[in-house]
């Protein structure tokens, strides 16, 4: 089973020295009925003078009147009990060697109730003699004694009592519990919690009462859709449409078969799909409701790496859809396997992503085990390598090339087979569109770069290709030992780690950004960590009980750690030498996601600052002096957040039980599993 979280088990560590340091202690010693009403006990109470007075007051009345009548107390024992015992056992009777059946004795206010006489006083219980002969005398005597000590009892408070204010100091402590657990309730709220208060959750608040919580979704969505079509209009000549606009009543139309727009549009509505997926997946997993599903979205949706970048859709697309089915359709990994190595024939930004996927995968083969392990890592090695061979089988290859040329030109391959001429003319039909397809997938796929340019790539920097490579061994050291600690697995069910891949794919995208170079104050690299963390933040709050994590929390630290990434990657992602107008409206959208998701308005003041100094400071000065220190402290700050990270991404393989590597639990798991197949 899952653990529970670090910060859980530090504060249970620390609540069992406490108790160890109480082990018996005098209060936890008093455990049955009649220490309760203890002078411990009633100690802890009250220490008022009152008290005090009435049990001395008592306590002599009490022992007076016994003395000097032990003889209404036929055949009884009491033993003498101290301020430091705990028990009537404890201490014998200085009186008679007989030892009190607790086990039968009445408590004193029971006694008082059915007018069964009390056989003890507070601080020295009475030994009493046999009856005398005379009875009726006696018995009368006995009465008006027992009258005299009810009144006293009544009229005076002793520690065998409590006090007549405690009822209602009791009612005023029940009060202030239910108000604290109230108030406790109300801060772990998502909904109500100022903590989690935000202008997009007061927007959902407000349709929930007015009866348009169902219309939350759908309604993010189009306002989500209209900001982006917008901004594809107004920098149209950015995304090199070329498109002269007249305003007409036919606009949307050309618009949406306008060939540019027309693929912008589709990569949008691609990227908008997928997340709304990815989220209802995430929600669904975790019991949460709709709400965190709408602030999920608009949280990654109106981003910066979601609006700023006009570049990064498709990849992010291609992506984010393998991942949802290796989270929730764990027997389809194999194709999740191939739709990334399809993603990589079209566009290689997120190279870095299918690595970590790909380590993921060798993981799970890892988790599973045995000869189907092997066997599950076979097959999306095979398959992978086969669709990323493509490429450059049909495009790099003459030989396909000119098959597909000559069948176009000449009929004689088909002329020489027994078939009629009106099949030969499809046939030869046929290989013309077949050839206009290859021209069209090799014209959207990309080569991949050859051995020699990647080896000298490598030589050329190494230095930077070292650090790379030991700022990864870390995270994949711990993904991989995850999965050997907690084997043998499944191969219908997703790892274990699927939780850790987020982390990871940020730890392994932070040195792929520090060692890029940017363009013009640009530098769409960090793109490839932001995403991640944007993913993590965007589940703020924590999960419902009985979910798939347990009821674990996405902490608040994530959610802060990753506003401020986002903010800081802002600079990177608007060009210095843009237009005023590109950067003032990059900035207001910024701006309008810091203030919708209720982060600081003191990131979105430096997002102002920013561009004003950007204005007021001349941009040879601003390029030669500014910019470098930017990219300096920029990178900093992601090279802090590499630590922190791996701070984090130990925490949570710690709580799942990923480091442990306990063989013993291994093989508990291994007899559960049996045990459930003979089942």
């Amino acid at each position: 089973m899952p653990r529970i979280s670090y910060e859980q088990h530090l504060i249970e560590k620390a609540i069992n020295r406490e108790n160890e340091r109480r082990r018996g202690s005098i209060i936890e010693s008093e455990t049955d009925a009649e220490s309760l009403f203890s002078s411990t006990t009633f100690q802890s109470h009250s220490s008022s003078s009152h008290y005090i007075n009435s049990r001395i007051s008592s306590s002599s009345y009490y022992t007076s009147s016994s003395l000097n009548n032990n003889y209404l107390y036929p055949n009884s024992y009491k033993p003498i009990r101290s301020f430091s015992s705990t028990s009537y056992e404890s201490n014998p009777s200085t009186f008679s060697t007989k030892q009190k059946d607790r086990s039968r004795s009445i408590s004193p206010s029971n006694r008082i109730q059915n007018s069964i006489p009390i056989e003890y006083s507070p601080l020295v219980l009475i030994e009493a003699e046999t009856k005398n002969d005379n009875e009726n005398e006696n018995e009368n005597n006995k009465k008006s004694l027992f009258g005299e000590m009810k009144k006293e009892i009544k009229e005076k408070t002793t520690f065998l009592n409590v006090p007549s204010s405690s009822s209602s100091y009791n009612k005023k402590e029940e009060k202030k519990e239910k108000k604290k657990q109230k108030n406790l309730k109300l801060e772990k709220s998502t909904l109500f919690s100022k903590r989690f208060n935000s202008p997009l959750r007061i927007l959902i608040r407000w349709m929930n009462h007015n009866g348009f919580y169902n219309y939350t979704i759908i309604s993010s969505l189009i306002f989500i859709f209209i900001i982006k079509l917008n901004l594809i209009l107004i920098f149209q000549n950015s995304f090199n449409l070329n498109l002269s606009i007249e305003w007409n009543w036919l606009l949307p139309f050309k618009l949406f078969t306008y060939g540019l727009i027309k693929r912008r549009l589709i990569e949008e509505m691609m990227w908008i799909m997928v997340i709304y997926f990815w989220t209802k997946e995430e929600c669904k997993k975790t019991g949460r409701s709709k709400r965190s599903q709408v602030i999920a979205i608009v949280t990654i949706l109106l981003s910066p790496i979601s609006l700023i970048s006009d570049r990064t859709p498709l990849p992010m697309s291609m992506i984010i859809y393998p991942l949802i089915l290796l989270s929730a359709r764990p027997s389809m990994d194999v194709y999740s396997a191939g739709m990334i190595a399809v993603s990589l024939t079209v566009v290689h930004f997120h190279s870095v992503w299918a690595t970590g996927i790909a380590f993921y995968l060798l993981g799970k083969g890892i988790w599973i085990g045995g000869l189907e392990g092997a066997r599950f890592l076979f097959l999306n090695v095979v398959i992978s390598a086969v669709i990323m061979s493509t490429r450059p089988i049909l495009c790099e290859s003459e030989l396909l090339g000119n098959l597909l040329s000559k069948l176009r030109i000449s009929k004689l391959p088909f002329s020489k087979l027994p078939i009629p001429t009106t099949v030969i003319n499809l046939l030869q039909e046929g290989s013309r569109i077949l050839e206009g397809s290859h021209g069209n997938y090799c014209q959207a796929t990309k080569p991949f770069p050859a051995l020699s340019t990647i080896a000298e790539r490598l030589l050329n920097h190494k230095i930077k290709f070292l650090i790379t490579i030991l700022s990864i061994i870390p995270p994949l050291t711990i993904l991989l030992y995850s999965n050997i600690s907690l084997r043998p697995g499944n191969v219908k069910k997703a790892s274990s780690t699927i939780t850790l891949l987020p982390y990871f794919l940020f730890l392994i995208s932070i040195p792929v950004y520090l060692f890029s170079n940017d363009k013009d104050g640009q530098n769409l690299q960090v793109i490839l960590p932001l995403l991640p963390i944007t993913l993590l933040m965007s589940l703020r709050g924590s999960a419902a009980k009985g979910s798939a994590q347990g009821g674990s929390q996405i902490e608040d630290e994530v959610w802060k750690v990753g506003v401020v990434l986002n903010v800081v990657g802002v600079i990177n992602l608007i060009p210095i030498q843009a237009s005023i107008a590109k950067r003032i409206i990059f900035s207001l959208v910024a701006i309008m996601w810091i203030t919708l998701i209720g982060a600081s308005p003191w990131l979105a003041g430096l997002i102002v600052a920013r561009q004003i100094s950007i204005v007021l400071i001349p941009s040879t000065i601003f390029l030669a002096y500014v910019q470098p220190v930017e990219s300096v402290v920029m990178k900093g700050i992601f090279a802090l957040a590499w630590f922190w990270g791996m701070k984090k991404l130990i925490q949570n393989a710690w709580a799942m039980g990923g480091l442990s590597g306990n063989g013993r639990k291994r093989v508990e798991r291994r007899k559960g599993q049996s045990k459930e197949k003979a089942i």
